[in-house]
C-alpha cells in the first residue's frame, strides 16, 4: 500500500475511534449496526446537541460528521457496527480539514484505494465503505 495512504487511513481510523469515544464519554454507546445508529441518533441527537460536551456532531444516513477543536471527520457506520469505514471522497475531506493530514488529492486516493481494492489490502462493502484486509486491532 502506497505510504501516504497508509499513514492517511491510520490518521482517519484514530480520529475515528476518538469520535466514538467521545459519543460514548456523552453516554450514547457504539450502535451493534447501521440501523441502529439510526435509531440512537434519532432518539438522543437532540440531547446531544444541546448539552456541551466539547463537540459537534452532524448524523446522516448511517453516518456523521463529526469535529472538535482537534480535528473534523465524516464517515459511515457500518452494516455490523462497524465504525472504521472509509472512502476515498471522505478520506480527501479528513485530509483536506485537518491541518495534520496527510495531504493526497481526491483523484489520487481514489487511484490508490482501487489499486488497492484490486490488490486485496482494502475490501470494498457492498456498500459505501471500504475496509482495510486486516482490520485493525480491537475491530473484527
Amino acid at each position: 500500500m502506497h505510504s501516504g495512504l497508509k499513514q492517511l487511513i491510520g490518521q482517519f481510523h484514530a480520529c475515528q475511534e476518538l469520535a466514538m469515544q467521545a459519543l460514548e464519554k456523552a453516554g450514547l454507546p457504539r450502535p451493534v449496526s447501521n440501523h441502529d445508529w439510526v435509531g440512537s441518533r434519532n432518539s438522543r441527537w437532540a440531547e446531544l446537541q444541546a448539552a456541551n460536551h466539547g463537540f459537534t456532531i452532524k448524523p446522516h444516513g448511517y453516518g456523521m460528521a463529526f469535529w472538535n477543536d482537534a480535528f473534523w471527520i465524516d464517515f459511515d457506520i457500518g452494516a455490523s457496527g462497524q465504525t472504521d469505514g472509509f472512502d476515498a471522497y471522505r478520506l480527501s475531506a479528513f485530509s483536506t480539514r485537518n491541518a495534520f493530514a496527510v495531504k493526497i488529492s481526491e483523484a489520487d486516493i481514489e487511484r490508490l484505494v482501487n489499486e488497492c481494492v484490486n490488490s486485496g489490502e482494502i475490501i470494498a462493502s457492498a456498500y459505501i465503505n471500504h475496509y482495510l484486509a486486516i482490520p485493525r486491532s480491537g475491530e473484527s
